[in-house]
């Protein structure tokens, strides 16, 4: 996902987790239970909905586009003036697409799932062999997603997810969109369930990593990954000397508690005598906290990399060798990089066998909110950017 839906959170990213939820989920996926779990696609993402009372398929892939009430099919087209023509005919072929599968669902049922004028918004993937990323895919088509929808209010703000997503209606029309698709050859993808449980050794591993790294903080489970954050903050020696209530704000403020002082409020409350201190602080803290959490980081990323060990997507017609593509790719893409940025990207993967997965990873539910496991494609998508575009930092 990504694009105008916004960022899709990785586990260790919410830092209002406690880890006894981090555990949760470890035992959940487990069992195989995590809740609504697709597969994740490496596509060129879109959000779109419908106005009835217009008549029309509208889409976006920016929040200034969301602003505007979304582009129609001609405003679309014009979004990507300049741009290569692979993409654009991949997303005009995605717009057609949806168009297409949309127009024969009755009436009501697209005003129960869009809105009478389009207010709820659903996020889709474009796939398109001409214009891959990491992931080469062979289907073409545009795949709707579990998750990521959302309600655009009167005042053009999103309002979270409606209590009630549209896509399984939509499910349940499913042959009529397929059969609105024939004539024209194009395909639409319904998300696709994970149905992979992970071994309970994966499972034991993770979990005694997660107590090993309270006992060491001296925290209980009970404790939110901020309180992580803020109890590592109170032990560096950037804070030492600094009146409580100034620490206090310090760490409100840069853990992101709701209400927090800003710098400013900080700075006055600190004084002249301090403020150098809480200045040299502020210039770390988001290193420092990033330090912090790659702990946990490095948990939920061994554990995702078990979990989705194997893992098939649906539009690759050849695993085996799409795996085999992607370590190679790696492989030759290692010597080009520098020893830094090798570092950086590597301390993740063991070795090229971790590469084990023609999918992205998966999207699944938690206490109400939407999280990504993507195992190591992150770190391949790193790799082979930064050997292609010089990118050096974690996307």
């Amino acid at each position: 996902m990504g694009g105008a839906y916004g960022h899709l959170m990785h586990l260790h990213e919410d830092l209002d987790l406690t880890f006894a939820d981090l555990n949760r989920v470890f035992k959940l996926a487990g069992e195989g239970r995590l809740e609504g779990a697709t597969e994740k696609t490496d596509g060129m993402n879109l959000v779109f909905t419908f106005d009835m009372s217009a008549g029309k398929l509208l889409v976006a892939r920016s929040a200034g586009d969301i602003k505007k009430g979304g582009l129609d099919a001609v405003a679309f087209a014009g979004r990507f003036a300049g741009r290569p023509g692979d993409v654009v005919a991949a997303f005009q072929e995605g717009f057609e697409t949806l168009r297409l599968a949309l127009g024969d669902i009755p009436e009501h049922v697209m005003q129960d799932v869009f809105g009478e004028r389009g207010d709820v918004w659903y996020s889709a993937e474009v796939i398109d062999p001409s214009c891959p990323n990491v992931i080469r895919y062979d289907d073409r088509c545009v795949v709707l997603h579990a998750h990521g929808s959302f309600r655009l209010a009167a005042d053009g703000k999103v309002h979270g997810e409606p209590a009630a997503p549209g896509i399984e209606v939509l499910r349940a029309h499913q042959d009529i969109m397929v059969e609105a698709l024939v004539p024209a050859r194009r395909r639409l993808h319904m998300p696709h369930p994970f149905a992979g449980k992970a071994r309970r050794s994966t499972v034991v591993r993770a979990q005694e990593g997660v107590s090993e790294l309270l006992s060491d903080a001296g925290l209980n489970k009970s404790c939110t990954f901020r309180d992580l954050i803020a109890r590592r903050m109170r032990q560096s020696g950037g804070l030492r000397g600094l009146p409580g209530d100034v620490t206090d704000a310090i760490i409100a403020r840069a853990t992101g508690v709701p209400g927090a002082m800003t710098l400013t409020q900080v700075r006055k409350l600190a004084g002249p005598d301090t403020r150098v201190q809480v200045d040299n602080f502020v210039s770390m803290e988001k290193e420092l906290a990033s330090s912090v959490m790659r702990s946990v980081e490095m948990i939920v990323y061994r554990f995702s990399v078990e979990l989705l060990r194997g893992m098939r997507s649906v539009m690759v017609n050849d695993h085996k060798a799409e795996v085999s593509r992607l370590r190679e790719e790696v492989r030759k893409a290692l010597p080009t990089l520098g020893g830094a940025v090798r570092g950086c990207h590597l301390d993740k993967l063991h070795d090229l066998s971790d590469i084990d997965s023609s999918a992205e990873g998966i999207v699944f539910r938690f206490g109400g909110r939407a999280y990504k496991m993507t195992g190591a494609f992150a770190p391949t998508n790193q790799v082979l950017g930064a050997g292609r575009y010089g990118r050096t930092q974690p996307d």
